[in-house]
């Protein structure tokens, strides 16, 4: 808001009232002279303040209203759309142009991770264990191993460790005590599409997902990056996400 500007000028020390030119009227005058010109000098700076105040306010209600639709929570499992490639001995390799085997063999990565999210959206993970190599298990995060049984075992407990950390939002805040946690399930759907960076090695035996949530990418982070090894021509799950 633009403040008001006042001209002073006219404003005179010397200014008396009536025809007396008394001292105690003259010395009056210049007190309440005085006093009105302090308060009309603070009247731009209070509106300057009042303006702040509203740009803040409105940038408040504007980063609200960012993280509110962050926060938004879509029907449907996301789209999973193929990235970039990246080609090397090892994930974060060179990122020189895929042959087409090598495209090919990132988009049956790209399809093992779409049933995995079927699982998920579908509530029904059982069938988890038949995607793990038999023979180099999973980590269901980033140090923890399991063998494929032990994998088999826990996704028949409702309360174990993957049925809750991949489904049951609820359970999981109660175990961790943070209001914050999400299921996998869940996060997934506070986007309608997912991004994926491949990342395979040259040897084509294994394969890192990098995902971006692309309706709430601050979110994104929330998960592992997925790794997929092969063996025998078949894909694995090695590493959840």
């Amino acid at each position: 808001m633009r403040a008001a500007i006042f001209n002073f000028d006219r404003f005179s020390g010397d200014l008396v009232v009536g025809r007396s030119g008394l001292a105690g009227g003259r010395w009056s005058l210049r007190l309440f002279a005085s006093v009105f010109a302090i308060i009309v000098a603070c009247v731009p700076l209070l509106l300057i303040g009042c303006d702040g105040g509203q740009d803040s306010a409105g940038e408040a209600a504007a980063r609200g209203g960012e993280i509110e639709l962050e926060q938004r929570s879509y029907d449907a499992m996301p789209e999973l759309k193929l990235g970039k490639i990246f080609v090397g001995e090892e994930s974060g390799g060179d990122s020189g142009k895929p042959t087409a085997a090598q495209s090919a063999e990132a988009q049956r990565v790209l399809d093992l991770m779409r049933k995995l999210m079927g699982m998920l959206e579908d509530q029904e993970i059982r069938g988890l264990a038949q995607h793990v190599s038999p023979g180099k298990g999973l980590y269901v995060d980033l140090k923890a191993h399991r063998t494929r049984a032990a994998v088999q075992k826990d996704l028949q407990d409702p309360e174990g460790y993957l049925q809750t950390y991949y489904l049951n939002t609820e359970n999981l805040r109660l175990r961790t005590e943070d209001p914050d946690q999400l299921a996998v399930r869940d996060i997934l759907h506070l986007t309608r599409v997912m991004t994926a960076d491949v990342y395979l090695q040259a040897d084509g035996r294994q394969c890192e997902l990098r995902l971006r949530l692309e309706d709430a990418p601050s979110k994104s982070y929330y998960l592992n990056n997925p790794v997929f090894v092969k063996e025998d021509g078949e894909w694995f799950i090695y590493r959840l996400f």
